[in-house]
């Protein structure tokens, strides 16, 4: 896994329990299937593609803003600027140190849940039991959208990215306001400096950069009776045509079969 995205899933994760897309602005959709490779989600189609519809509850969260800025150095300054009369020159610093290499702020998040989740799982079953369905599939059960998100990853502990922004001389806008007011994604910016910044996305509106998956899980129980023919006293241990181990009962002359138990369920981000 590329390590600047692990250490951004690894955040997301443990402090939202999402699952983050990458990059930030890959388009996907409610109901969209596709591979987990190297903890990267790659879209191969929509479930409509198979005559599903992935029907859509919209919320929003909680707090209305998910954002993760612990172990930065965030510095503000003002001065007057040098081209634009009667304005100052805000310049607001972003420092990355050993302790975190990940800065992200989705603003305004609005929550879509697959409505039809029992419905999905159930048609979902039936195409993996026509073999049309894939047992490696994920599927996007839940995403969050965000009017502005903010987004930028470092692979140095000695990165750095500085903005600037223009403010009249009159506004009287206090320093930790223009913090927050960026935090928000209120600040229309300018970049004028980055060093060993791998990833940066400024502000941007209607992304949809958090996700959680689903996936068809196969569980295996149940037995079959044994031919006959096979000795016990010699096999102790065979497998099928699909290569599941039976184990052989010497009491019974059974044969412990591994049958197919389908569910269909969210999949623990720690398991990607």
């Amino acid at each position: 896994m590329n390590s600047v995205f692990e250490s951004y899933a690894n955040v997301v994760k443990n402090e939202w329990g999402y699952y983050p897309v990458f990059p930030p602005g890959y388009p996907l959709s409610l109901g969209d299937f596709g591979s987990v490779d190297d903890g990267i989600f790659t879209r191969k189609g929509n479930v409509k593609d198979f005559g599903i519809t992935a029907k859509k509850l919209k919320g929003e969260t909680s707090d209305n803003k998910i954002d993760f800025s612990k172990g930065v150095d965030f510095n503000v300054s003002l001065a007057p600027s040098v081209t634009v009369p009667d304005m100052f020159e805000a310049s607001l610093k972003i420092a990355f140190g050993d302790s975190s290499k990940v800065f992200f702020s989705f603003n305004n998040c609005r929550t879509t849940l697959t409505d039809n989740y029992q419905e999905l799982k159930n048609k979902i079953i039936e195409l993996y039991n026509k073999d049309i369905w894939k047992k490696d599939y994920y599927v996007i059960t839940e995403l969050i959208e965000a009017d502005r998100s903010t987004v930028i990853l470092a692979d140095s502990s000695e990165a750095e990215i500085d903005f600037g922004v223009a403010v009249p001389i009159g506004a009287n806008i206090p320093i930790p306001q223009l913090k927050m007011d960026f935090l928000d994604g209120k600040l229309d910016v300018n970049e004028s400096f980055s060093s060993k910044i791998t990833t940066k996305i400024i502000a941007k509106s209607g992304l949809k950069p958090l996700i959680k998956l689903s996936q068809l899980k196969v569980k295996l129980s149940g037995e079959a009776e044994l031919d006959s023919s096979i000795y016990k006293g010699i096999v102790d241990e065979v497998s099928d045509k699909f290569g599941r181990d039976l184990q052989l009962s010497v009491e019974t002359d059974k044969l412990e079969l591994n049958k197919e138990i389908l569910t269909f369920e969210e999949v623990d981000v720690k398991e990607i």
